[in-house]
């Protein structure tokens, strides 16, 4: 997990520095529509590490023998590593995070109250009386400002209580438009899908600033498809409507879709003076090129990490010396081959050689399938390792008992 979290840190940062600071770039280029879809790389960058890029084969050289002087105690009596108590404290806050969020989500849903059919609000309910708002339910709150869409599986939509009389007939159906155009876009599995990301990176700043940026993105494609085929008047009643919303600014909700957020006006007001259309094509060649040079990192993050030379187990277990070879004085080595799993884990450990036979092999197996590797992108078969037990700590390595075969070994010591 903790491999995975560094390489997605890694590539996920560059392609977030580079979404945030090439936004107007992109926008004028691309459209607002075309710069949002720029964000599905996102996700897609968090899958790369997990690919096969890289992989270990029975030839790949261990080159170093462990003294025995350093032999590494059992995996109950080793000490949190940096490793694990990086993972501990990451889990920590990202279940208080997820805690906090949810129960802030909770409490805004009890403040809000179904809508009444009354004569305030049948202009309103009209103007959703369509095929996709029909199926939505449809409350008001006294804490918001401005309209919005929430819900996964059962989605809503929350009107600000004075929603009637702050906006005219036809800045409401363009504000409500705006929220259809949430689900249309299915921007509700993409903003929940963003808050889990934030969460698991909640350690890195500028994933916290990106997400900013993405909701900004997201209300500007949005607004783009309201007004795509409407005139100058249209656009000026629909910048108004936003300022309106914007007003008297509410406390904002991580997980649902906000409408009219002062922040967020400037941008916005920009593209709508200066919108042009997406073009699909642009966007499909830039997101092409972007995972592209995202996958060519990739490569190179994987061959710097997983490199022959730096991938050793992270715990062993010292096998026991048989008591009764250490009482006759035998010495000897045994050869083990076995596999790798994909969580660093080995499994099919088999002895190939042994000198002396059936001597040492017993507790060489007992002890090597406790021993655990670091992750690799896909699984290993037929790793070799040449343990040496040896009574004396000056006794000389002893050769490889298989010839033309690069193997790790590790010297045993018998216990006074």
């Amino acid at each position: 997990m903790i491999d995975w979290l560094i390489q997605a840190f890694l590539l996920s940062s560059v392609l977030l520095a580079f979404l945030v600071a090439s936004r107007k770039p992109l926008v004028k280029w691309l459209g607002a529509k075309g710069y949002y879809q720029m964000w599905w790389m996102v996700p897609a960058s968090l899958v790369l590490p997990l690919l096969p890029l890289s992989s270990l084969s029975n030839n790949d050289l261990f080159t170093y023998v462990v003294n025995i002087d350093a032999a590494v105690k059992s995996i109950d009596q080793a000490l949190l590593s940096v490793a694990e108590a990086a993972a501990i404290v990451w889990a920590f806050v990202a279940i208080l995070l997820t805690v906090l969020l949810r129960k802030a989500h909770a409490s805004f849903l009890k403040s809000v109250k179904p809508l009444p059919e009354d004569e305030e609000n049948k202009d309103a309910i009209r103007q959703l009386a369509s095929a996709e708002f029909a199926k939505l339910d449809i409350f008001k709150s006294h804490h918001i400002t401005s309209p919005f869409i929430g819900g996964i599986i059962r989605p809503y939509l929350v009107l600000p209580a004075g929603f009637t009389q702050d906006l005219n007939p036809q800045q409401r159906r363009l504000v409500l438009e705006h929220e259809l155009q949430h689900l249309k876009q299915g921007d509700l599995r993409w903003n929940l899908l963003a808050q889990l990301l934030l969460i698991a990176f909640w350690f890195n700043p500028l994933a916290w600033m990106a997400f900013g940026h993405f909701r900004v993105a997201q209300e500007m494609s949005c607004d783009e498809s309201v007004l795509a085929k409407q005139d100058k008047t249209t656009r000026v009643l629909y910048a108004k409507a936003m300022l309106s919303c914007a007003e008297h600014n509410t406390r904002p909700y991580l997980n649902i879709v906000s409408y009219g957020v002062k922040r967020e006006m400037k941008s916005r007001l920009q593209h709508i003076q200066t919108m042009r259309p997406s073009s699909l094509g642009k966007s499909l060649s830039m997101i092409a090129a972007c995972l592209l040079i995202l996958t060519t990192m990739q490569f190179a993050i994987a061959g710097q990490e997983k490199g022959t030379d730096d991938i050793r187990p992270v715990h062993r277990v010292e096998p026991l010396y048989p008591t009764q070879a250490a009482e006759e004085g035998i010495e000897g080595s045994v050869v083990v081959k076995l596999d790798i799993e994909t969580d660093g884990s080995v499994s099919n450990v088999k002895v190939v050689d042994a000198q002396p036979k059936r001597v040492f092999d017993r507790q060489t197996k007992i002890a090597v399938r406790q021993w655990r590797w670091e992750p690799v992108p896909q699984k290993v078969e037929g790793v070799l390792i040449q343990l040496d037990y040896v009574l004396d700590k000056d006794s000389e390595t002893k050769a490889g008992l298989i010839k033309g075969k690069e193997m790790e070994q590790i010297a045993v010591e018998a216990n006074d």
